[in-house]
């Protein structure tokens, strides 16, 4: 039995079929036994996104980073490689709850997997000075099943106090 509705059917909305007894069957043997049936039509809407989930390096509220650092942010999915760039700020914070990075120079990179993206400061960090990267509303996977939902997500970090310690020092002990 194929019923085709004549109009379109409302979206997200319960409908009922009666099917009386009597009906014929194909055949013509057998009579269709009769019944109540129903279904809810789809939204007719793409389904919601889902969130965009990613790890850091430095990690969201890490204090005593290294003023050479680089950012790195590694993200669940293949990012949208075309305009990625355009839902991605890095600078120093002054407030987390309201992010208004002063903007650094420097490169944002992405790998060939699309799944991680680098900030490369042209400079080193200034020591003792908080750092956010702002990831944006927008950024969205590839195949666009994952997105930023928030206006804007932030991890913030803390240059360390001290000078870097370079690893190739020399330490030489004598008696």
């Amino acid at each position: 039995l194929t019923i085709k509705p004549y109009v379109d059917m409302s979206p997200s909305a319960r409908h009922y079929i009666e099917v009386l007894s009597g009906i014929p069957s194909l055949d013509k043997n057998d009579r269709v036994a009769s019944g109540t049936f129903n279904f809810v039509t789809d939204s007719g809407k793409e389904p919601e996104p889902d969130e965009l989930s990613y790890t850091s390096v430095p990690a969201h509220n890490s204090t005593g980073v290294d003023i050479n650092t680089e950012i790195q942010i590694t993200f669940d999915a293949e990012l949208d490689k075309s305009n990625f760039m355009n839902f991605i700020k890095f600078g120093t914070v002054i407030s987390t709850s309201d992010f208004q990075p002063q903007p650094l120079s420097g490169k944002l990179e992405i790998s060939d997997s699309g799944k991680i993206i680098t900030i490369k400061p042209d400079n080193p960090l200034e020591k003792n000075k908080q750092y956010g990267v702002a990831l944006l509303e927008g950024l969205t996977s590839k195949d666009g099943k994952k997105t930023i939902k928030a206006s804007y997500k932030i991890i913030a970090f803390r240059t360390s106090s001290e000078a870097p310690v370079s690893s190739d020092a020399v330490l030489t002990v004598k008696p």
